[in-house]
């Protein structure tokens, strides 16, 4: 127990380690692929604590910066993949060769 008690006070507890908050994302698109406070390859911009702690999807990294879509810039749009549903009924999901697929276009200023 005595060595447990001497590793204890040698360290210096007056230091702290300065934590780095990264947003990963895809350069090509945009899109924010992951939050994390690791190093990793890949591309990464550095945010603040708040940004961090509220760890959104919707923004998307462009020049180095998060722009947050406008409201009600968003619109379903059929698609040749993504969501599938009835052709009659988007509200139905529906698993089957001759589905009408949707998307989510993000109109930008």
């Amino acid at each position: 127990m005595d060595e447990f008690w001497k590793a204890v006070g040698a360290v210096d507890w007056t230091k702290s380690s300065a934590v780095e908050y990264r947003i990963y994302y895809d350069v090509g698109t945009g899109q924010i692929l992951d939050y994390t406070t690791e190093s990793r390859a890949g591309d990464f911009i550095t945010v603040d604590r708040e940004t961090f702690a509220r760890h959104r999807f919707e923004p998307r990294v462009k020049d180095g910066k998060l722009h947050w879509p406008a409201a009600g810039r968003n619109k379903l749009v059929p698609a040749d993949s993504g969501t599938a549903c009835h052709h009659n009924d988007i509200t139905i999901l529906w698993d089957d060769p001759h589905a009408q697929h949707w998307k989510t276009k993000t109109y930008e200023d």
